[in-house]
This record gives C-alpha cells, sequence and structure tokens, in this order.
C-alpha cells in the first residue's frame, strides 16, 4: 500500500513539474511573439512619424509624436515586455522628445537607461545624439563654450569606433567654423587612433588637417597631406576631395 502511495505521489510531483515547465515555455514562447508584435508597433509607429513630418502639418505631427510616446510608455511599464524591448521603447522615447526639443527630458530617459544598463552602446548612441542637439542649440544661442564642453564630453563616451570617430570629427570641424586651426588640428589628429585600420577615417583626419594648415598659409604642409592620401591610401573614399585640393593648391 505504501508503495502505491509512493508511486502516486512520484507521479503527481511529476506532472506538476512538467505542468509548470509548460506553463513556463507558454509564457516565454507568449513573451517572444509579444516582443516581436512591440517592434512590429514601434516601427509602424516611427514611419508614420516621418510621413507626418515629410507632410510639414504640424498637427499631424504631434499627433503621431504623442502616438508613438504614448506606445513606448505602455510598452516600457508592461510587464511581459523582455529588457531589450524595454530599452528599446525607451530609446524611441528619447529620441522623440529630442525632436520635440525637449532635450532635458530626453536625457532624463537615458539616464534611466544607463543606470540599468550603464555599457549599453545602443543608449549612449542615442545620449550622444541627444547631447549632441543640445551643443548645437547652445553654439546657435551664442554659447559657443558651453556648446564646445558638450561635444567634448561626447567625446568621452566611449561608444564604437565609428562614433567615437564622428564625434571627435564635429569637435574638429566646430573649431574650424571658429578658425581656431590649431586646436581643430589637434582633434583631428586623435581620429585615426579610434580607427587604426580604417583607411577613409585615416584619409579625412589628413584631408581636414590639411585644409586647415592650408587655411594657416601653411600650405608646404597642406601638400605634404594632400599627397600622402593619394599616394598611400589611393583606395580610401577622400582621395578624389585631396586631389582637388591639390590641384587648386598648385594653380594658386
Amino acid at each position: 500500500m505504501k508503495l502505491k502511495e509512493a508511486k502516486a505521489g512520484v507521479v503527481v510531483t511529476t506532472l506538476i513539474v512538467v505542468s509548470l515547465m509548460l506553463v513556463s515555455f507558454k509564457y516565454e514562447e507568449g513573451k517572444k511573439s509579444g516582443n516581436l508584435l512591440f517592434d512590429e508597433k514601434i516601427c509602424s509607429l516611427k514611419l508614420n512619424v516621418i510621413l507626418a513630418e515629410k507632410g510639414g502639418n504640424r498637427e499631424e505631427i504631434e499627433e503621431e509624436r504623442e502616438l508613438l510616446k504614448d506606445t513606448c510608455k505602455g510598452i516600457a511599464n508592461n510587464i511581459f515586455t523582455s529588457g531589450h524591448a524595454k530599452k528599446k521603447a525607451l530609446r524611441v522615447l528619447a529620441e522623440v522628445k529630442m525632436k520635440e526639443g525637449d532635450i532635458e527630458g530626453a536625457l532624463e530617459v537615458c539616464e534611466k537607461l544607463l543606470r540599468e544598463a550603464p555599457e549599453d552602446k545602443a543608449s549612449l548612441r542615442v545620449k550622444s545624439i541627444i547631447l549632441r542637439e543640445g551643443a548645437k542649440e547652445l553654439i546657435s544661442e551664442g554659447r559657443r563654450e558651453e556648446g564646445m564642453e558638450v561635444y567634448k564630453g561626447i567625446c568621452d563616451m566611449d561608444i564604437t569606433p565609428e562614433l567615437n570617430a564622428f564625434n571627435k570629427s564635429v569637435v574638429g570641424i566646430e573649431y574650424m567654423k571658429q578658425k581656431k586651426y590649431d586646436k581643430a588640428i589637434e582633434w583631428f589628429q586623435k581620429i585615426p587612433y579610434e580607427n587604426e585600420h580604417n583607411i577613409n577615417w585615416k584619409a579625412y583626419s589628413m584631408l581636414f588637417i590639411g585644409m586647415c594648415y592650408e587655411l594657416k598659409g601653411e600650405e608646404e604642409e597642406a601638400e605634404k597631406l594632400y599627397r600622402a592620401i593619394i599616394e598611400k591610401l589611393p583606395e580610401s573614399q577622400w582621395v578624389e576631395n585631396a586631389k582637388e585640393n591639390l590641384i587648386k593648391l598648385k594653380s594658386r
């Protein structure tokens, strides 16, 4: 009798375990399915925003943006949403806030993301874009030094080699606009270290340093750099620019 009871107990326990496994499996499958629907929903609403922006109707733009923001908030607060989907929804929410000119609100969302995942590259990328917009705004208001400090702060963020190089190039170009050519050269020189094996960024760096030397009146230094791009980096996408600059330089 006891043996029968023991066997019955084992069967019941096994059934409970199997049932729990099936529930867990169904939950995970449902979660995956739900996350795919969330992704599709966000993509669809983002497309609606883009189309509204192209149309130029302010009321329609605001309406589509509000709908996208509400959807992103809903996804982020849904207990069945995966961490990946929540992060994506919050990143999109930050981007929309930035487009609306709410730089502070956009940064708040990014900080929330980065508190949970400090090394998340996608969130860092969005934060860098928002900060860049904030820096542009400061410079357009005449607060140039503050804007430059924001740009430099972005360069301290380790995102990807490509974005790290791009962010340094932005600082260099801003200094060129201010006719601070030595400072511009200093920043352009930092670019190749982010992309040692990327010949396009190396050529870009050399081209812009050459342009700075040319603007400073140091034409020999500029010529050396243009020739170096043509001779040593002939496959780079900047080689034609180097050739054009050299022709113009020699025709003076």
